[in-house]
């Protein structure tokens, strides 16, 4: 006897009764068949189908298994034909089909079709498992036993009766020979084929056979496996009890039937269903078959199923499913929170609220035909919840499609977007207003301009512009503070609303800056008027707490359409005029004219040369000496810059410094002041002249750019100055502006070494306490405390004030503006360490400084 590869060398009986046994044995249903008729079934499949005998299945066509229709109206008959014609071609068919048992009463069922080649022409084999009659398998296992015994016996008895005569029992062997060596090619190909992995095990639990499929399951090679118990092979440690109960089971002659994990060769645990039963000939149990089928991604599907509906239950849209019918089949829990709506109020109800308003106008037809049409719709909506409130949704809406493509169900996933449009609201609120006063801001007030320039131009009406600009509110924020700052803005903003009309605007552009727009008037002097109204809301004075504060401004008009076609242009305009009002000494009013144009064109092109100034070295540095007031010998100079214009010669400061504050060259021009200053610092101390302190104006835009000590320090190194030789002069206004920085900027400044000088100290407004509190090493008096000296007695205390309080805090103090002997020998008196003005000197060129140091005499 040949060994078959996987099988141990126990005998067992002919491989075509075992084969054959392994067939009828099989619990699952098994039909063979040609493309026209049944020539073989299972007694489980007999029993599947209702019928008493197999020869009522045997030479029967496979539909007439069948009801004549198929659950989607599909004709039964063709519907096999198109399954058997596919198993033929492709050697493999696996579908759902209803079947039809001999009482009329029909089952869903699983087919699996599977060609078999013979030598007389191929068959398919299929097996059907009924999906729901899985848990009869150990009654059918047991008739179909009786059933094999019963027909063993009666061919036996054919057999005997056979022997009567040599010639005929000869022949008979010979065909018996020859049909069971067909029967097992016929199992054997049955069990090699098999989808569901086989394995054949002796009553030691070892594997005797397995097929294919078996193998490709869990990773082994056929050699690997033969002859080793099954459990050492593939049940985890974990499981090693369970997997010992379940083999007990089958060796005690039960079938079992479990869901559970086995391990492959890799290790990898796997979900499996198993099915085990024992092989039984007559009484004696000879073997165990076991049935495996992977149910990984079945697991999987089932894992991904319950993971969508935990998130369609907790996610935080409302999430509605509708029947084809529009009813509604499933809802979750953020739908009735969001409508107020239970479950069981809307479950197989029509949708339990309709929208009432659309964005884009459309209605529920339309909504339904564009579902129709594309498979999803999307948009706001307002929808009403059960307590009758109205809210905006954004809603989509999705189709989902059956096998044959046909709409099925309907998603509906929602927000409640009340909160979103609220913030979008208030977006929209504090893009076109200012957050401080709440008035529109520019951008809201030219829109507003140009369509009253748009009604203007259709009725013939006049438009005008008021830029108003409150005065002084830079002192009283460097002074008081922005809080309190920001608290007087806010009571102008409220009184200038008092006094426009409802079809006016006021808005506010930022820091002190509004602007009224007058609608709709036949007459400029209405404009005035409106001029005069604000002057006069604004002339009592604005309480912040224990101050009574100014509220004067100056206003600019420009009129549409004398001033300006456009809002830009009328803004700009009104803006000139808003200047020439401050010119002219503030608070009053100032009509746009011609003129004024002029001016601004003027201050143009001076910028452009003030540009080309810087790039073509045009700007020069004076030098005004600090006299020491004990020796009257110069002991520093302060670095003022003058510009030499090609055309016009040499141009006041008070021209070109304000100009380059407004376009922004101030930063370039003073960094420019600072490399020239340390330059020439350098150069007088390489000609051998005595050393003296060069003093540097920093300009407020300067010193609030952040990398001002990073200038500062470069400078100083690159040009070889003693950080001690350099002194820099800032203002009382430049410190309180945000004292803080401001502090941290000044304590850098002196960690170099480089002095610090307060400018016009005394014409500040602000607390004299910061004196302490910021490294400061001089004081300057102003000249306008310097000029009236010794005549202006409120002048004269204030200078011997701030001489006693620097000399207390340890202070030097230069005095500014130092014209008379008298007021030289005074201020010499006083205290005053050093001194500046005409006269000692007037602010010279740097070849005259150095002459003037190399006589190194007392000045004047």
């Amino acid at each position: 006897m040949i060994k078959e590869p996987g099988t141990t060398s126990e005998k067992l009986p002919g491989d075509d009764r075992l084969y054959r046994r392994l067939f009828e044995a099989s619990t699952y249903a098994v039909l063979v068949y040609t493309s026209s008729q049944i020539v073989a079934a299972t007694p489980a499949a007999v029993r599947l189908y209702g019928y008493s005998d197999v020869s009522q299945i045997i030479g029967r066509h496979p539909a007439d298994l069948s009801p004549p229709k198929q659950a989607d109206g599909l004709d039964s008959r063709a519907g096999a034909a198109s399954h058997i014609r596919e198993a033929y071609a492709s050697g493999i068919s696996h579908f759902e089909w209803l079947h039809q048992r001999a009482d009329g009463t029909t089952f869903p069922a699983e087919v699996s079709m599977t060609r078999l080649d013979f030598q007389e022409g191929p068959v398919l084999r299929a097996t059907i498992r009924d999906l729901s009659e899985q848990k009869e398998m150990e009654a059918r296992l047991r008739q179909r036993a009786d059933s094999l015994e019963h027909r063993l016996h009666e061919r036996n008895q054919e057999l005997l009766e056979s022997n009567q005569a040599l010639e005929r029992e000869v022949a008979a062997l010979q065909n018996t020979e020859r049909a069971l060596s067909d029967q097992k090619a016929f199992f054997k190909q049955l069990f090699d084929a098999s989808p569901e992995g086989i394995v054949l095990l002796d009553r030691e639990d070892r594997i005797l056979k397995v097929n294919q499929a078996w193998l490709d399951i869990f990773g082994y090679q056929v050699e690997e496996v033969a002859g080793r118990t099954i459990n050492e092979l593939i049940v985890p440690d974990m499981l090693e009890q369970e997997g010992s109960a379940l083999s007990e089971t089958v060796l005690d002659r039960r079938p079992v039937q479990a869901e559970t994990k086995r391990q492959r060769k890799d290790g990898v645990l796997v979900d499996v269903s198993i099915l085990g039963a024992p092989v039984l000939i007559g009484d004696d149990q000879i073997a165990v078959y076991g049935i495996y089928r992977d149910i990984s991604g079945q697991r999987r599907m089932e894992e991904e199923s319950r993971l969508a509906a935990a998130a369609l239950e907790n996610t935080a849209e409302g999430v509605m499913i509708l029947d084809r019918d529009r009813r509604v089949v499933k809802v979750n829990k953020a739908f009735a929170r969001i409508t107020g709506y239970g479950k069981q109020e809307v479950i197989g109800r029509p949708m339990p609220f309709r929208s009432l308003q659309r964005e884009r106008g459309e209605d529920d037809r339309d909504i339904w035909r564009a579902l129709d049409q594309d498979g999803h719709w999307e948009g706001e909506v307002w929808n009403r919840r059960k307590s009758g409130e109205t809210y905006p949704e954004l809603l989509s809406l999705s189709t989902l499609k059956d096998g044959q493509g046909q709409v099925s169900h309907y998603v509906c996933v929602f927000n409640d977007i009340s909160e979103h449009k609220e913030y979008q609201r208030q977006l929209e609120f504090l893009a076109h207003h200012d957050t401080l006063t709440g008035l529109p801001n520019r951008t809201l007030f030219q829109q507003e301009c140009q369509q009253a320039i748009g009604r203007a131009k259709r009725s013939g009406k006049v438009v005008g512009i008021l830029f108003l600009d409150m005065d002084h509110f830079k002192t009283i924020n460097d002074s008081l503070g922005h809080p309190v700052g920001d608290r007087f803005l806010k009571d102008v903003a409220s009184r200038l609303k008092e006094v426009i009309r409802e079809s006016d605007l006021v808005s506010r552009f930022g820091g002190d800056e509004f602007a009224i727009l007058v609608d709709n008037i036949d007459d400029p002097e209405d404009v005035a008027t409106v001029a005069n109204k604000v002057r006069e809301v604004l002339s009592e004075p604005v309480r912040v707490d224990e101050y009574e504060l100014a509220a004067s401004c100056s206003i600019g008009i420009s009129l549409f359409p004398a001033d300006g076609e456009d809002a830009s242009s009328l803004l700009r305009n009104a803006d000139t005029a808003m200047y020439r009002a401050k010119e002219k000494g503030r608070n009053c009013i100032q009509f746009f004219s011609a003129d004024m144009n002029a001016r601004a064109y003027e201050e143009l092109l001076m910028s452009k040369a003030l540009r080309d100034a810087l790039d073509q070295e045009q700007f020069v540095l004076h030098y005004q000496p600090s006299v020491c007031l004990d020796t009257f010998k110069i002991v520093g100079v302060e670095a003022l810059v003058r510009w030499e214009h090609p055309e016009q010669g040499l141009v006041p400061p008070s021209t070109f410094i304000p100009l380059a504050e407004r376009n922004g060259l101030i930063g370039e021009l003073g960094r420019w002041v600072f490399r020239e200053a340390c330059r020439q610092a350098v150069a007088w101390r390489d000609q051998g002249l005595p050393s003296l302190r060069m003093a540097v104006n920093v300009s407020a835009r300067q010193f609030g750019q952040r990398h001002l000590i990073t200038e500062l320090s470069r400078e100083i190194d690159s040009s070889g100055m003693l950080a001690s030789d350099l002194h820099i002069e800032i203002t009382e206004s430049m410190m309180m502006e945000n004292p803080d920085r401001a502090r941290r900027t000044l304590e850098a400044v002196a960690r170099m070494g480089v002095d610090i000088a307060v400018d016009d100290f005394g014409t500040g407004h602000s607390s004299l306490s910061y004196l302490k509190d910021f490294p400061i090493h001089y004081l300057k008096v102003d000249r306008s405390f310097v000029m009236g000296l010794p005549e202006d007695q409120d002048a004269l205390a204030i200078v011997r004030a701030i001489v006693a309080m620097a000399k207390n805090l340890k202070l030097k103090v230069i005095a500014e503006g130092v014209e008379t002997a008298r007021q030289r020998d005074l201020l010499a008196e006083m205290g005053c360490d050093e001194a500046q003005g005409y006269f000692f000197s007037r602010p010279r060129r740097a070849a005259d400084i150095a002459q003037l140091l190399k006589e190194n005499r007392p000045l004047p």
